[in-house]
């Protein structure tokens, strides 16, 4: 009716998603190189993920945000940059990924915030983080290589710790039969000692006795 020209109705409690990479394209260089990110120890990865979101207010939603979909996107992309900026190679492609995620989440709700978009991040999923195919090759022998010096690491660590103790039982056993043949040797020494002196107190007594 008039004024209202349309009314909207956004669909609130619809969770949508937004893919970041495009692992359908894999071969695809420019792909590549729109996921490529610096990590913290100054390494390349590339990096999927997906961000799943849902209107929290209509109205900014609404008449604050153009495109939405692609205001979450770049977003997203820039939170992704920014966590793993900040986070070793070796950390992002193994024991750190959900918590990468959850970072992820957290500074991408930050900046949407920020600009009174609307929008609530329910979940972000880092679905892929692996060095540039271009160089994969050479960071597996790398990888290979620290795995080598690592075993043979704990290798020598393994044969010291069975040594070292061999060892120091070699050494405590020596001392003590140095120890027992000391004794044995001043015991003998000694018994001798008091066997002279016995016959010399003898001899001092009676010289003739002694002597005959």
């Amino acid at each position: 009716p008039f004024p209202i020209d349309s009314v909207l109705f956004p669909k609130v409690t619809q969770i949508n998603q937004v893919q970041l990479g495009n692992p359908g394209a894999p071969g695809d260089p420019a792909s590549g190189r729109e996921r490529q990110m610096l990590t913290g120890d100054e390494n390349i990865v590339e990096a999927d993920c997906a961000v799943f979101w849902k209107i929290r207010d209509a109205g900014e939603f609404l008449f604050r945000v153009n495109a939405p979909e692609a205001a979450v996107k770049i977003a997203a992309e820039g939170a992704l940059r920014d966590v793993i900026s900040r986070t070793p190679i070796q950390a992002a492609m193994s024991d750190k990924r959900q918590q990468i995620a959850d970072q992820t989440k957290a500074v991408l709700q930050s900046l949407l915030d920020a600009e009174h978009a609307g929008i609530e991040i329910t979940q972000v999923q880092l679905l892929r983080v692996e060095p540039p195919l271009a160089v994969i090759d050479a960071f597996n022998d790398v990888q290979r290589a620290r795995a080598d010096h690592e075993r043979s690491r704990n290798e020598a660590e393994a044969y010291a710790n069975d040594i070292l103790p061999r060892a120091r039982g070699d050494a405590e056993r020596i001392r003590q039969d140095a120890e027992a043949y000391k004794t044995q040797v001043v015991n003998l020494a000694q018994g001798d000692a008091n066997a002279f002196l016995a016959v010399y107190d003898s001899y001092r007594d009676a010289k003739d006795v002694t002597a005959w």
